[in-house]
């Protein structure tokens, strides 16, 4: 909370441009991460999954946006909300399926904090490098990314992968674009933009 706190004071007076050079990053970032009006799945959505918590629907809402923009063939998700989130996914693409596999999803929901739990730091970096940005996945989605140490370490490892193009740090969640790029782009976003 503190580490939010400090950085919502940093950015102040780069909120609005969320200090973003490039112009195919920023338009993704404020019209499809952190687009503020109501989808028309939103209402819906939070009646039907009303004991879910604010952050969770933060998340579903933020995939609700992605798979619009993205409209993946399948989704693969390893979190604790699956049935929520993928709820959320099928708002934005009804043509979008469950995979059971990672290798072959388009769309990757991960829960870091699970990920991580009891892997050894050697074998994270294998599973972080290999298994996780393969082709044909196009956007990787992280939940609680600074839950821990090690969660923390997947988070960088990703970030500086070769096959990174670009990576946005909401602190609660991230998000990965996996593509090809010279000098790929990391941004912190406010924690408490409200999406």
């Amino acid at each position: 909370m503190v580490k939010a706190f400090l950085h919502l004071i940093c950015s102040f007076g780069r909120s609005r441009g969320f200090g973003v050079q490039s112009p195919t990053d920023y338009a993704y970032l404020r019209y499809v991460l952190c687009e503020s009006w109501p989808y028309y799945a939103y209402r819906r959505l939070r009646r039907v999954h009303k004991d879910a918590n604010r952050s969770h629907h933060r998340l579903g809402r933020l995939l609700l946006r992605v798979a619009n923009d993205l409209q993946p063939g399948k989704v693969f998700l390893f979190t604790r909300q699956d049935t929520l989130l993928f709820d959320y996914v099928l708002a934005g693409c009804r043509s979008a399926l469950p995979s059971s596999m990672m290798s072959d999803a388009q769309l990757c929901v991960l829960d870091a904090v699970s990920w991580t739990d009891g892997v050894s730091s050697s074998e994270m970096s294998s599973r972080g490098e290999e298994g996780l940005l393969t082709p044909p996945l196009s956007v990787l989605v992280m939940t609680r990314i600074h839950g821990n140490n090690a969660s923390e370490q997947l988070w960088r490892q990703l970030q500086e992968d070769q096959r990174t193009m670009s990576s946005y740090d909401f602190f609660q969640f991230g998000v990965i674009v996996v593509g090809h790029r010279d000098c790929p782009h990391h941004y912190l976003v406010s924690p408490l933009w409200d999406m």
